[in-house]
């Protein structure tokens, strides 16, 4: 999982650039090449349990009584949907 920022550093494959010029400094990965996150129709955004309570998302293994009130809401991370599920 990557923040959206983490995510807008990686190198997309399915992105396509026509100029190419070996001493840019970014001639790697250059920045029209890149992932545009949350922009993308195939980024996941991951949805965590969060208890309303305690303002807080819960941990994993976590438990809560059935008095809390839980929603499921965007975590802020996600993942590209194209390269699969991260776990």
């Amino acid at each position: 999982m990557l923040t959206e920022e983490e995510a807008k550093t990686k190198w997309c494959p399915f992105s396509r650039y026509g100029e190419f010029y070996e001493d840019e400094p970014h001639a790697l990965n250059p920045i029209p090449c890149r992932c545009i996150a949350n922009d993308c129709m195939a980024w996941r955004q991951e949805i965590r349990a969060f208890n309303v309570a305690l303002n807080r998302f819960l941990v994993p293994g976590e438990t809560y009584s059935s008095l809390d009130r839980i929603d499921h809401r965007p975590s802020g991370r996600g993942f590209c949907g194209l390269a699969g599920s991260p776990t």
